[in-house]
């Protein structure tokens, strides 16, 4: 490693132009590294920035049988065109990075703009790491230290620090409170990881936390069916009649037309298309069933009301994915893994658990069986879903799928969701 004469390590940041040449240099052969997101929320719901996750033990064994030319191409290409690119959506993305990756050099590569580096509680912070960091913090890079535990010994990290992440199942309350008071006086800003229960949310709450992270916001509020609001529950079951096989024009038509906003969002689509059309049925043709479909979905899921956008968007994916792996194995029906993506955060929308929540929709005993315990093929698919979504990579497989037509899956999964929500909001 190079130094200036002023003793300090050398960064030379790459431009984004540069970045993303490398990125595609000879991309196409390299291994496949397995790369999804997970929500940071703030207080209202709202997504505020994601956590970047890559199967870590395949990056680190993929490096270490390259040079660091090779390794530098090889790192950038896994996080900024298969995973900065593809899932960015705005917001920041926090990307894991191991002391190889660091004390490389690779991470300089990145757009500093867009990432937050996040040093994982396993990387020891001794004086190389420090010194590393110190020097990306000059450089404009945002730092976060993952699983953070306030010590004598930890104490110096902060000077480099961001963000800190706690981790709300690991310490007592009693805990997480002193370290907050130590953090307010540093200024580092505290993220609340592990959070999944909505009690654990209202806790996190209270004890002045700004972001959070966790399965929490999938998970349901734990009402009774009685609890549960008329609307909601017909509105659920309108999106199941959209997905019918069987549905007529005239009923699904009949569907739309009970709706005013909508009529009036598919017409006003239709017509910027170019397209004049006079009726619903005219423009449903337009459209296409499958589309209309996924397009109505989406809008009678966002009149349900305390429910973040982005629990929209991960049912969305979680479907086309579904839908996609299904595909790609040469199943036949693949609208029916279709549903069972996007009815797999049913218990959450209707807030009572998955058992009681298919009871109260006329689902398949397929249907079904994949929802409440993961089972038959559409339930395979369904953990295969689920579990590149969480990052559990070693649960990920589908059957003779390769790694690559997996992450494919997730990837195409992504952009569909983020055009149809865009569509949507029009």
């Amino acid at each position: 490693m190079s130094r200036r004469s002023t003793g300090h390590l050398e960064f030379a940041p790459v431009a984004g132009a540069e970045a993303r040449q490398l990125a595609s240099a000879g991309s196409e052969n390299m291994t496949t590294i397995f790369i999804s997101r997970q929500p940071i929320y703030d207080r209202s719901g709202k997504m505020s920035g994601y956590q970047l996750l890559y199967d870590r033990d395949a990056l680190t064994r993929a490096l270490s049988a390259m040079d660091q030319k090779a390794g530098s191409e090889f790192f950038l290409n896994t996080v900024l065109k298969w995973g900065m690119e593809p899932l960015g959506n705005g917001t920041p993305a926090f990307i894991g990075i191991t002391r190889t990756v660091l004390l490389q050099n690779y991470c300089t590569s990145l757009p500093k703009d867009r990432v937050v580096l996040e040093i994982p509680g396993d990387v020891e912070p001794d004086d190389a790491v420090i010194r590393f960091l110190t020097e990306l913090r000059k450089a404009g890079y945002n730092i976060a230290f993952d699983d953070f535990d306030f010590t004598t010994e930890t104490r110096r990290v902060l000077d480099v620090a961001n963000y800190v992440k706690i981790c709300f199942n690991r310490l007592r309350r009693a805990e997480i409170t002193e370290q907050l008071s130590f953090l307010k006086q540093s200024k580092v800003k505290a993220i609340v990881t592990g959070i999944e229960t909505h009690e654990a949310l209202e806790i996190a709450k209270s004890l002045d936390f700004e972001y959070f992270a966790g399965p929490c916001f999938t998970k349901p509020k734990g009402k009774t069916s009685a609890e549960i609001a008329t609307n909601r529950l017909t509105t659920m079951q309108l999106i199941m009649k959209l997905h019918d096989p069987e549905l007529e024009m005239a009923e699904l038509e009949a569907i739309v037309k009970q709706d005013l906003a909508i009529s009036f969002k598919l017409m006003r689509y239709v017509n910027s298309a170019l397209l004049s059309v006079g009726s619903i049925k005219t423009a449903i043709q337009q459209v296409g069933t499958d589309r209309l479909r996924s397009w109505a979905s989406v809008l009678f899921l966002s009149k349900l009301d305390e429910k973040p956008t982005q629990l929209i968007v991960t049912a969305l994916v979680r479907a086309k994915m579904a839908e996609s792996l299904a595909q790609a194995m040469g199943e036949k029906h693949t609208g029916t893994y279709y549903m069972v993506g996007l009815f797999s955060l049913v218990d959450a929308l209707l807030n009572v658990p998955m058992p009681e929540a298919t009871q109260l929709l006329p689902f398949s005993g397929d249907v079904r069986e994949a929802l409440i315990s993961l089972g038959g093929r559409c339930g395979a698919v369904l953990k295969c879903v689920l579990s590149y979504e969480s990052g559990n990579w070693s649960d990920v497989s589908c059957g003779d799928l390769d790694t690559a037509a997996i992450r494919h899956s997730y990837m195409v999964s992504i952009a569909a969701a983020h055009q149809m929500l865009k569509i949507t909001e029009n």
